[in-house]
């Protein structure tokens, strides 16, 4: 893969990485809209670690000599009806980024970029890690069955993460 091709993916991951910051910044802004603060501290925590993964791919890319192109964010998703939704998008987003993440490092996998490859695959196993972590907590939501009690219990839990 040259490097055009492999900015040009690069900046698709780090776009999206952004992207995915800010809707996780809605997200915060509809648990804060119905008092839940562990889910919006929860969803902020996340903000950030999706804007600090976007600027690692950022200094990645200028640092191998490829073209930033940051993005407009028009298809963003901020009106939030229900937690599920929440948790169901975000989900949504950590897994396409996860697929991304591999199929860039399959593309480059066999070449020999050693640096490439460990900074892919660092970011590769990342987005599994957050994928799961999102995975696990969408699950503990859809199982909650508007238990208020059981909410507020998670709501707590998740004012310690991070």
């Amino acid at each position: 893969m040259n490097l055009d091709q492999l900015s040009e993916e690069l900046n698709q991951c780090m776009n999206y990485e952004y992207e995915s910051a800010y809707y996780y910044l809605a997200a915060c802004d509809y648990c804060r809209a119905i008092d839940l603060e562990g889910f919006a501290n929860f969803f902020v925590k996340q903000a950030e670690e999706e804007y600090y993964d976007a600027q690692k791919l950022f200094d990645f890319i200028d640092k191998y000599g490829g073209r930033v192109k940051v993005k407009e964010t028009n298809g963003l998703k901020a009106n939030i009806a229900s937690l599920e939704e929440a948790f169901q998008v975000a989900f949504d987003y950590e897994h396409k980024l996860t697929e991304e993440a591999y199929n860039l490092f399959s593309k480059v996998e066999g070449e020999n970029k050693e640096s490439i490859i460990d900074f892919l695959k660092e970011f590769a196993d990342h987005q599994v890690e957050e994928e799961h972590l999102i995975e696990d907590i969408l699950a503990r939501v859809e199982s909650l069955n508007k238990d208020d009690e059981k909410l507020h219990k998670l709501d707590q839990e998740l004012l310690q993460i991070h």
